[in-house]
């Protein structure tokens, strides 16, 4: 698959998701959330699931 394929799906609406959680993951990065649950983790899965193999292939394909 092209690069150009994957381009009608990389909107700002995307961009958005994929920064929530950069965002999120650079402040991690700095502390130790003691208090987190699987549910915490589970509601998040599937879209960080899609985002990450989204990435994957357009890296794949660049």
């Amino acid at each position: 698959m092209y690069l150009i394929e994957y381009m009608p799906k990389l909107d700002s609406s995307l961009i958005r998701k994929i920064n929530k959680f950069r965002e999120t993951g650079n402040a991690g990065a700095h502390s130790i959330d003691v208090n987190i649950t699987i549910n915490q983790i589970s509601e998040d899965k599937d879209e960080i699931n899609y985002l990450v193999r989204f990435l994957v292939r357009i890296l794949q394909n660049i």
